[in-house]
């Protein structure tokens, strides 16, 4: 789990989890030391990959069923549980400010 550069605190999986549904420009802010943290575009592929990819795949083309629902269906499921997996694998960077 992505721990906060400064102080080490390991942040929580709801946390992250909301963080990814929500609205990834706004940074995600650690709860000790208040420092905000943005996703890397490392993070942002990761979550791609393990959410629309899978359920593109498995819904699309892998799927074991010949009915259309149940294949949207099993496609979902599959996005779901990539989407479960994200948070331990998204990392986040601290934005550095440029003094002009």
């Amino acid at each position: 789990m992505q721990r906060c550069i400064n102080c080490k605190t390991e942040f929580k999986w709801k946390e992250i989890y909301r963080y990814l549904w929500g609205h990834l420009f706004n940074p995600i802010k650690c709860e000790s030391c208040g420092e905000d943290h943005y996703i890397t575009v490392k993070g942002r592929l990761t979550n791609s990959m393990l959410v629309i990819l899978p359920m593109l795949l498995f819904g699309q083309f892998l799927s074991p069923f010949n009915h259309m629902l149940l294949s949207l269906g099993f496609g979902i499921s599959v996005g779901l549980i990539g989407s479960l997996l994200t948070p331990f694998l998204v990392t986040f960077k601290i934005e550095e400010t440029k003094n002009i």
